[in-house]
């Protein structure tokens, strides 16, 4: 799928295979957030953003099954995990006070004869202002369905608070046998790579509500890389972000002056992916997963990372990533950044 991320429409053969939009549903109030019946895929990612009036706790179902159906292991900011059994929805977030912005990731493997298997990954922003740091959720589930595949999803809220306007619920799929015309959900909205050496690698982008922005740092044989990211050239004080490396070592990082995307401070390559929630009057809410090569002493490996941006008065149309130290980024090393509303 991801090859052929990009391409503006696609036509006939299974080298199509592409995200493409099943549907989506907006909210203003209250607390439903379903989509319509859509056209089953083996492949589903579901974007899940809201808008908190109140305490809001976003949570799953599929195909209007409410019944103790869903299982599911989660844990918060890089504590212990908790598993729960029969449940009549799947986690994504276990509720928030304070009237948070959310935003998840999750992916589901939608096979008819098996139990559909989910993954999801959340960023909440509870307070606002650089000087607090986001949290975060990561979720494992099935639902135990093996008749039918998903054609509906609901992100319904299960607190007390209500869904305030903004908030906004997307399912992307694909078959693994795509042959079907269409338009493929994110699009290129650009790319630099580096033919020599050099401290960063930027690029300027059309606005777009949702972003993946993936990169490759080149260590060249030995300059240490740790790559940083930035958004329209802002180097003030501006980002806070929550880290956590090879699930140990919770940390957070307020009043910085990027967001960390980097596994550590080390002389091999990295190579990552980021999701961006990108509303001009909230804060850029990010996902971030990064993968270095572990041969050396600390032997880091990956790193998670959430992280925010604090503008509030402008999206996000330039995305900047740097070596945060006097080395440079190698040549080959690369940036792309897709997009979609």
């Amino acid at each position: 799928a991801w090859e052929k991320l990009g391409t503006a429409s696609v036509s006939g053969t299974t080298a199509n295979t592409s995200w493409k939009e099943l549907d989506r549903a907006t909210v203003s109030s209250g607390d439903t957030l379903d989509t319509s019946t859509f056209t089953a895929k083996d492949n589903m990612m579901i974007l899940c953003y809201t808008v908190g009036s109140g305490t809001v706790h976003p949570k799953l179902h599929f195909n209007n099954d409410t019944g103790s159906n869903y299982a599911f292991r989660y844990s918060g900011n890089g504590g212990s995990d908790s598993t729960s059994t029969s449940q009549d929805y799947f986690r994504i977030q276990g509720g928030i006070s304070g009237s948070p912005t959310q935003f998840s990731v999750s992916n589901v493997v939608n096979v008819s004869s098996q139990e559909k298997l989910i993954t999801s990954h959340l960023i909440a922003n509870q307070n606002t202002g650089a000087g607090n740091a986001p949290t975060r959720e990561e979720n494992v589930g099935k639902w135990a369905n093996t008749s039918a595949q998903i054609n509906r999803v609901d992100c319904d809220n299960g607190q007390s608070g209500d869904y305030a306007s903004g908030t906004e619920l997307v399912v992307l799929g694909y078959d693994n046998d795509e042959a079907d015309s269409g338009t493929n959900f994110w699009q290129e909205l650009g790319k630099d790579e580096l033919t020599s050496a050099s401290g960063s690698m930027s690029k300027t982008i059309a606005a777009k509500k949702y972003l993946m922005v993936e990169w490759f740092a080149n260590a060249d044989g030995g300059n240490n890389v740790e790559p940083r990211i930035r958004f329209n050239d802002d180097s003030g004080s501006n980002y806070a972000n929550r880290i956590n490396r090879d699930g140990t070592g919770e940390a957070t990082n307020t009043n910085q002056s990027n967001i960390t995307t980097s596994v550590t401070d080390h002389n091999t390559d990295e190579h990552g992916i980021a999701y961006i929630i990108n509303v001009s009057d909230k804060e850029k809410l990010v996902i971030s997963h990064s993968s270095a090569d572990s041969g050396w002493s600390s032997g880091y490996s990956r790193r998670e990372t959430v992280g925010k941006w604090v503008n509030t008065s402008a999206q996000i149309t330039n995305v900047k990533i740097y070596n945060n130290n006097t080395n440079n980024l190698g040549s080959g090393s690369w940036i792309r950044i897709y997009g979609a509303d």
